[in-house]
C-alpha cells in the first residue's frame, strides 16, 4: 500500500531540511535517501515559484523570497511506500516529543501525521 501526500516546492525543501532524520540506521538512511530522491527540488521548481535570493555587496544572502501563491499552485502528489511514510511519521513524532516543531513546518508535520494509505482502487 502507498500513501499519497500533496507537497509544494517549499514543503519539499522543508522535508529535506527540517523533517527527515539526519542520522540513523543504514536501513533508515537508505529510506531517507529514497524519499529525498523522490521529492528533489530542481532549479526549474524554484523558478516556478518566483524564488529570488537577494545578496548584499559582500555576497551574503540578505533575503530569500518566494511567491506564496505560486508555491501553493506548485503542489504535486507524491506516493510513499509504507516504510517511507513510517520514516516520516517517526521523524515527526521525534520532533514533537522533543518540542522542536516550528511554525514553518507545522502544516507539513500535520499532513504527515494525518496521512493514511490509499484505499484499493484510488
Amino acid at each position: 500500500m502507498t500513501t499519497s501526500l500533496s507537497l509544494t516546492v517549499t514543503q519539499r525543501l522543508q522535508l529535506a531540511n527540517a523533517v527527515v532524520p539526519k542520522e540513523g540506521s543504514l536501513i533508515e538512511q537508505l529510506g531517507v535517501k529514497e524519499i529525498l530522491n523522490k521529492v528533489q527540488v530542481t532549479q526549474e521548481d524554484l523558478d516556478s515559484i518566483g524564488h529570488v535570493l537577494i545578496q548584499d555587496e559582500k555576497g551574503n544572502i540578505v533575503k530569500d523570497q518566494i511567491d506564496l501563491n505560486k508555491d501553493k499552485a506548485s503542489a504535486k502528489e507524491y506516493d510513499f511506500s509504507e516504510s517511507q511514510i513510517q520514516i516520516l511519521k517517526n521523524a515527526v513524532n521525534k520532533l514533537d516529543s522533543e518540542k522542536k516543531i516550528i511554525l514553518t513546518i507545522l502544516d507539513l508535520c500535520v499532513a504527515i501525521k494525518d496521512s493514511s494509505p490509499k484505499k484499493e482502487g484510488d
